[in-house]
């Protein structure tokens, strides 16, 4: 999954895999696409012939074919003729990215299932699930297309704009006015915050395998956790996370405060996992006991002015909602659990009232927590995740075909991985190579804000008339076009961390 993107983008079978074999291939790619197997697979000769919303010449280049066959979302729904593009040269997330389903502001997959009924708007959501070492560590998490999963959330949520940075180019930035180490005698220690002068703008994002801080903060956990620290992990399933040894590795959880009030408790099987890989036949094993895995990155080197990235494990305990149509996205504490309570949410109805303001350069106004209202079941669930761009893959390369030949479907079960190196390359720093980068314009108007100082500043005074503003509404009661459909949980040999 990528909201930086608006089309799909997955790999063949031609995809460079180094020395890895099919079947690491498989699990670190989330699959890869046989065209030869598909009879319904049509192949075009340029992006100029498919239904993309507003390619981006870069990746019109590196994109070697183009073409359009059935996508299945599940047993119910599949959209025929569905546009993709089949990435040979790895320009997708420097190479060693998963398969992309774009769900941009102009996302060809949402605007598929608005035109045929399915969903009422451009909204999308998402719990990432539990993906820990053990049995009770895992869970399945879910994606929901049109509206967002009731029960999914809990308490009250905090609501933003979203604001387009050239370091956060989905514009998904919340403010961390604390970060802080719960450990198991029951006290807490803050290694951010207040006490230390700084608030920290982040940029959400769940394609990121870790949680990206500034090196500071890095050292300070590691001075209150006792942990010794070995280096980066190469692993090609956690990639640039960092190693300790095992034997005094962190065993508390770590809590972050998003401004103005929303605290959000990472558990600590959720990011300080074993080091896994997987052998030749596809089969997971864990490659060193003395040396655990903490699902962080040091932003130091080329890196250090990057904006930190709350990724994966940040997304295991929170619940995130994102509204193309109204430019807006919301968070909430997760609740872990396998029921669903599904809203539908509508298009923003035109009125006289303004454009939600956007935030100013040096801060960012609270915006008053809101309740989605309630309406008819959503239109659409992609579920049965065990992780979320692992089930991505497996929905767009084990889609439901008419095949010439029964192929083995893959067990698509990768992190995210980035390309070789001691530091993360320019690249990772940059905008997207995507159109959805240049905002074309919507079809209600928003206001979109310039670029924005990387360094911390302090949180504004909730009372400031400058950042005054009416209560967000949303709308009324919405009546779903249909039934929502959920995928099954994929059968896994074994989850990933």
């Amino acid at each position: 999954m990528n909201f930086r993107l608006n089309n799909t983008y997955i790999y063949d079978s031609t995809a460079s895999c180094g020395a890895d074999t099919t079947a690491v291939c498989n699990a670190r790619l989330g699959g890869l696409f046989d065209e030869a197997s598909s009879s319904t697979w049509d192949k075009y000769p340029s992006y100029s012939a498919l239904e993309f919303g507003n390619i981006d010449g870069a990746l019109q280049h590196y994109s070697n074919s183009s073409g359009k066959d059935t996508l299945a979302l599940n047993d119910q729904l599949g959209l025929a003729r569905f546009p993709f593009a089949i990435d040979h040269a790895g320009a997708i997330s420097n190479g060693e990215g998963l398969n992309q389903l774009g769900l941009g502001s102009n996302s060809s997959l949402l605007r598929h299932l608005i035109t045929n009924g399915t969903i009422n708007s451009q909204t999308w959501s998402i719990w990432q699930g539990w993906s820990g070492a053990e049995a009770s560590q895992q869970m399945d998490g879910n994606i929901v297309l049109g509206g967002y999963d009731r029960a999914k959330s809990k308490g009250e949520n905090v609501t933003q704009p979203i604001q387009y940075d050239q370091n956060c180019g989905h514009g998904l930035i919340v403010t961390i006015t604390d970060i802080a180490m719960n450990l198991k005698n029951g006290s807490s220690v803050s290694i951010s915050g207040a006490s230390f002068g700084q608030a920290l703008r982040a940029c959400v994002e769940p394609k990121s395998t870790t949680i990206d801080l500034p090196h500071d903060i890095w050292d300070r956990f590691l001075s209150v956790s006792g942990s010794t620290e070995v280096g980066p992990s190469w692993n090609k399933f956690n990639f640039f996370s960092r190693l300790v040894l095992t034997a005094g590795a962190y065993d508390g959880d770590l809590s972050f405060t998003i401004y103005p009030n929303l605290n959000i408790r990472v558990p600590n099987h959720q990011f300080v996992v074993p080091e896994y890989n997987y052998s030749s036949n596809g089969q997971r094993y864990h490659t060193n006991a003395t040396e655990t895995v903490v699902l962080m990155y040091d932003l130091v080197g080329v890196n250090e002015n990057d904006l930190p990235k709350l990724g994966k494990p940040f997304l295991s305990s929170a619940y995130l909602s994102v509204d193309n149509d109204r430019q807006s996205f919301t968070l909430w504490e997760a609740q872990p659990n396998v029921t669903q309570d599904l809203v539908s949410l509508g298009p923003p109805v035109c009125s006289s009232t303004p454009s939600l303001p956007a935030a100013s350069p040096s801060s960012v106004p609270a915006i008053p927590a809101h309740d989605f209202s309630k309406g008819t079941i959503a239109g659409v669930v992609v579920g049965g995740l065990v992780a979320i761009a692992t089930t991505i893959g497996a929905i767009l390369l084990v889609a439901r075909k008419r095949r010439k030949k029964q192929a083995q479907q893959s067990q698509a079960i990768a992190t995210s991985t980035l390309a070789g190196g001691g530091q993360r390359s320019s690249r990772w720093g940059e905008k997207a190579e995507m159109a959805s980068d240049q905002h074309p314009p919507l079809e209600m108007p928003v206001t979109r804000n310039p670029g924005y100082s990387l360094a911390p500043y302090e949180v504004p005074d909730r009372n400031d008339s400058r950042y005054a503003q009416e209560p967000q509404e949303m709308p009324s009661e919405q009546v779903s076009r249909q039934t929502a459909h959920e995928m099954p949980a994929t059968p896994m040999g074994g989850r990933p961390f």
